[in-house]
């Protein structure tokens, strides 16, 4: 039935856009029990697990990419083989994209690339890291000056099966550092992205 509902919680369904704000003194894990326990649309998730629902609400809010991403900067120490960016549970929707910070270098050359442990380089690929400089966005294997288009330039990537996100490199960087971006939608009900 459309219109307002009684409790802690306000919202009116009628209104182009759902509103719901907690009280000042809803836990949590409270609020998070009312908003799931209302049937919905998409799906009726288990109140129960209220870890699964905060991360599946947290995608939500980051759906179209407007919702603040999880982060995990790199600095590279003689960085040489595969590391972890970001580990995954369930099946979701990402959005990655990296600013480099400091200029990246290595003495012996190698390219970086990121992706999951049976594709190293489907998210960004291989890439000189001499081309990775200061300020610059890295979203494809040309770095980038400190503007790009968002929608035309950085994939929606879906991943399957909790595989985490790694950064591959194919021989020592010596120095530099990447702060990646993700942003995120849950597929399944305990889809969820967190940095490594």
């Amino acid at each position: 039935m459309a219109g307002k509902s009684s409790g802690p919680e306000e919202y009116d369904d009628t209104a182009p856009a759902l509103q719901l704000v907690p009280d000042a003194d809803s836990t949590d894990d409270n609020f998070v029990r009312d908003v799931i326990g209302r049937k919905t649309d998409e799906a009726v998730y288990d109140v129960g697990d209220t870890a699964s629902l905060v991360a599946y609400i947290k995608g939500l809010l980051n759906k179209g990419g407007l919702g603040e991403p999880v982060t995990k900067t790199i600095t590279f120490a003689n960085l040489a083989a595969a590391a972890n960016l970001f580990t995954i549970t369930g099946d979701v929707v990402v959005k990655i994209l990296a600013i480099c910070t400091t200029s990246l270098a290595s003495a012996g050359g190698c390219t970086v690339s990121v992706g999951i442990a049976a594709d190293p380089d489907a998210i960004l690929p291989a890439t000189d890291v001499t081309v990775l400089d200061a300020r610059e966005i890295w979203k494809d294997i040309t770095a980038s000056s400190e503007i790009e288009s968002w929608t035309s330039s950085v994939r929606h990537y879906v991943i399957t099966d909790g595989n985490d996100i790694i950064i591959n490199p194919s021989a020592q960087v010596d120095s530099g550092a990447l702060v990646f971006y993700c942003f995120f939608i849950p597929l399944s009900s305990d889809g969820d992205v967190t940095a490594a």
